[in-house]
């Protein structure tokens, strides 16, 4: 159960995000903090720790998936759940990674008192917004893609220019076809992330996006 302070906290960020005009703002916020009414789908995602934190304290800029970003989440704001797995920690992150989060977290104040394996989890800490999901970005945090160049079926040139999903288009006739014979890592860029002071804590998580609107009821 929820603190009526953690309620009120992020009820206003949800309604600042979702809602531009001020009547709307109101009813939003109202329907959140007395715990009424529907809510507007709030998209969220299911992220492991270290990663989580990492993304919502502005520190990686890009969330590495086996699939691709769906259109209608390009540009949107997203909710950042931490998945209760235990079994990462910071040593997974390469050196370039670590270091660059060291004078990111010392920039802001300082490293994180607690180790990771006490970092929030089974909870949504922040939100960030998903700008592009593109493949082999050149950020120190993404995974890159080996993309073999496939021959067009059509025309039989060998230059081609891979889409993600399968889809390839020729470089010379043009002609678009599908063969998965690829199968890359999409890297989603974010922008704009919010760590939340007071997470919404004892939420399970779910695979692909879902909605937490109704945790916060």
């Amino acid at each position: 159960m929820m603190e009526n302070k953690q309620i009120a906290s992020i009820a206003k960020h949800i309604a600042e995000y979702f809602i531009s005009d001020s009547n709307a703002f109101d009813e939003v916020y109202s329907k959140i903090l007395h715990r009424e009414g529907n809510l507007p789908f709030l998209p969220t995602l299911s992220v492991k720790q270290p990663w989580a934190y990492l993304i919502c304290s502005g520190i990686k800029d890009i969330e590495n998936r086996t699939w691709k970003c769906p259109k209608k989440y390009i540009g949107q704001r997203v909710y950042i759940h931490a998945s209760a797995d235990k079994r990462l920690n910071l040593t997974i992150l390469t050196r370039e990674q670590y270091n660059e989060a060291c004078e990111i977290f010392t920039a802001k104040g300082g490293v994180p008192v607690k180790p990771v394996d006490r970092w929030e989890r089974s909870s949504i800490i922040g939100s960030v917004q998903i700008f592009n999901c593109v493949i082999n970005h050149p950020s120190i945090w993404a995974e890159s893609s080996i993309i073999e160049q496939m021959e067009c079926p059509k025309c039989g040139c060998a230059e081609s220019e891979y889409f993600g999903d399968g889809e390839h288009k020729c470089d010379r006739c043009k002609h678009t076809w599908w063969e998965n014979k690829n199968k890359p890592i999409y890297n989603w860029i974010l922008a704009n992330p919010v760590l939340f002071n007071e997470p919404i804590r004892d939420i399970k998580g779910k695979l692909g996006f879902w909605d937490c609107g109704k945790h916060l009821k």
